[in-house]
């Protein structure tokens, strides 16, 4: 007869295969949700004339950016939630008890670190973007902006 450990730790794995089929899901719908953006943005641009085209150009550009970044940032939340579900799993799978609610913590705090980097490099990424636009504008010179690039 199987123990109420045994039974836990089974019960907590198709938790946790439940949670993985979950995670999925919501990358799927991010991938809806950026590819819907870059359209409706694509066609707010495409109904300018070529005049307002080259106004609207850096508005354009800047909003696709965005739209990845927010993108690339839910994608590594749920990558990073799935890893840490996957090292939980791991763990019942060498019959560890661990409490489910413990795992998924430890998941969102994992997919948090992932999405803080993720945010990281894309503010720094800006940042570098927005010193180059500012010193084409300044002439080529050495100026560029300083500070926090968050705060820029």
């Amino acid at each position: 007869m199987r123990t109420d450990k045994t039974l836990r730790i089974d019960e907590n794995k198709l938790k946790i295969q439940d949670k993985i089929t979950f995670a999925n899901k919501e990358k799927e719908n991010a991938k809806i949700l950026y590819d819907e953006r870059l359209a409706k943005n694509q066609r707010w641009f495409d109904r300018k004339t070529p005049d307002q085209q080259d106004k609207y150009y850096d508005r354009f550009n800047k909003n696709k950016n965005n739209y990845e970044d927010d993108y690339e940032e839910k994608v590594a939340y749920w990558n990073g939630y799935q890893k840490g579900l996957g090292k939980g799993l791991n763990e019942l799978n060498s019959n560890k008890d661990i409490n489910f609610n413990d795992i998924t913590n430890y998941a969102s705090d994992v997919g948090n670190y992932q999405e803080n980097k993720e945010n990281a490099r894309n503010e720094a990424r800006a940042f570098i973007q927005k010193r180059k636009r500012c010193s084409k504008k300044i002439g080529g010179g050495r100026v560029y902006p300083t500070g926090n690039p968050k705060f820029i």
